[in-house]
């Protein structure tokens, strides 16, 4: 179906990265919404992270909408950063602190 996971953990700063891929015929189910929920949950809770990062293209509407609902924001552009399939894309680059995971959480505290 798809995968989703934590790499480049850093203890001494208390990041990872979280990357995501969803086959697609699995696509607008609410299978990845319900993944994240579960690896953000674990990864601020359980292992004590300060900050998430993703790396997502610009053109990828589902996936900046997905971390939109999480609460990331979007912190930067890199230009021409991969080449894929014999083409040069751009990166969006994206951030959650865990104070803002929790208070997307508990809007009313």
């Amino acid at each position: 179906v798809g995968k989703i996971n934590l790499f480049q953990i850093s203890e001494q700063n208390r990041r990872a990265e979280i990357g995501y891929i969803l086959n697609r015929r699995h696509w607008g189910r609410g299978y990845m919404s319900e993944a994240m929920a579960c690896v953000l949950e674990y990864a601020f809770n359980t292992l004590d992270l300060h900050r998430i990062e993703a790396d997502t293209d610009p053109d990828n509407a589902p996936s900046l909408a997905l971390l939109d609902r999480f609460g990331f924001s979007r912190e930067g552009l890199f230009r021409d950063r991969w080449y894929v399939h014999g083409k040069w894309h751009d990166s969006v680059m994206l951030g959650l602190l865990v104070q803002d995971y929790r208070a997307a959480l508990h809007p009313e505290s």
